[in-house]
């Protein structure tokens, strides 16, 4: 059975998925159906970049390289888009260019705080990660604050999860 290229290219692919299309249609049909996702501008940005990065990866893909590095540098895009291709940048063991672009993403204000400390810590900015954890308490959605205590007790910033706990306590009072 053959899936038509117009539904190849839509919608997101986990491991199993791309396990099965690679053992039933071959190494060369998997690429194939990642590069149409990673060139179809009807998929969401972040999907974009997460294939692209798999085809960096696992291919070499210099296309797909390309569009990582027009995500980071394009201003238009949203700050958030532009986060995650440094992030994944980073991850393909860029160092450089990230760091150079990253003050400017970080300085908008629709940029996720906790996000945005993940990002600087992975690129070894403690400190800085630290301020953008404590941003994340009072600025991200209650959700977050499982993960942002996590990271916070990884990082033995005891003062910044007392606050964490003070936040949650005055919010359960509301």
């Amino acid at each position: 059975m053959q899936i038509d290229e117009a539904e190849e290219k839509v919608g997101f692919l986990g491991p199993w998925d791309e396990r099965v299309v690679k053992d039933l249609q071959g190494e060369e049909h998997l690429r194939h159906v990642r590069a149409l996702r990673v060139f179809n501008e009807n998929e969401p940005d972040i999907d974009r970049l997460l294939d692209a990065r798999d085809m960096v990866s696992e291919y070499g893909d210099r296309q797909a390289l390309q569009l990582i590095f027009d995500t980071a540098y394009d201003e238009q895009l949203d700050a958030n888009d532009r986060l995650q291709a440094i992030e994944v940048m980073g991850e393909l063991g860029y160092r450089d260019i990230p760091l150079k672009l990253l003050p400017d993403i970080l300085a908008r204000s629709e940029v996720d705080d906790y996000w945005a400390g993940d990002v600087l810590l992975g690129f070894g900015n403690k400190a800085e990660a630290l301020e953008r954890f404590r941003k994340a308490i009072k600025s991200c959605p209650t959700n977050y604050r499982d993960q942002i205590g996590r990271r916070l007790a990884d990082l033995q910033a005891v003062a910044l999860l007392e606050e964490l706990n003070r936040a949650a306590a005055a919010e359960a009072t509301v």
